[in-house]
């Protein structure tokens, strides 16, 4: 599992990317694959509402509530100080396919201007499962600021 957070201005990118590791590098996972992936997208601050958006696979169009594309199912949930991506995958395929990218706006509830003062925190975690293989990560996190 791979993660990466970037902010600037009052947005922050995110990137997530799941693979196998090889002795001849990275793979995608295997045709029978079924996967069931969640991102955790918060601030350093529980005051701070995430406006976020969201493409599973990356590379498709932005989502802010869920989608199907390819047999990649995917939903956003929201909470006071919290948003949760949860996708499942219905098959495998490249890495590609296994990528979301998103952006998201901290927002101060008190104000409801950007909050560029805390940080932005993204964690996630895939559990993948292919031919008698059953595999979890433990969550990867990135944390950021601007």
């Amino acid at each position: 599992m791979h993660v990466s957070a970037d902010c600037a201005g009052t947005q922050c990118t995110f990137n997530t990317s799941a693979n196998l590791l090889t002795p001849d590098g990275p793979i995608g996972f295997p045709g029978d694959a079924w996967a069931r992936q969640t991102i955790t997208l918060r601030s350093s601050n529980k005051d701070t509402w995430q406006e976020a958006s969201y493409s599973a696979p990356a590379g498709m169009p932005r989502e802010i509530k869920g989608s199907n594309h390819d047999n990649v199912l995917s939903r956003l949930l929201r909470s006071v100080n919290k948003v949760e991506i949860s996708t499942t995958y219905f098959g495998g395929g490249p890495i590609e396919r296994f990528s979301i990218e998103g952006v998201s706006t901290p927002t101060d509830w008190r104000t409801g201007q950007p909050n560029t003062k805390d940080q932005f925190i993204i964690c996630s975690d895939i559990h993948v499962v292919w031919g008698g293989v059953n595999l979890a990560t433990p969550p990867a996190c990135a944390q950021t600021g601007f």
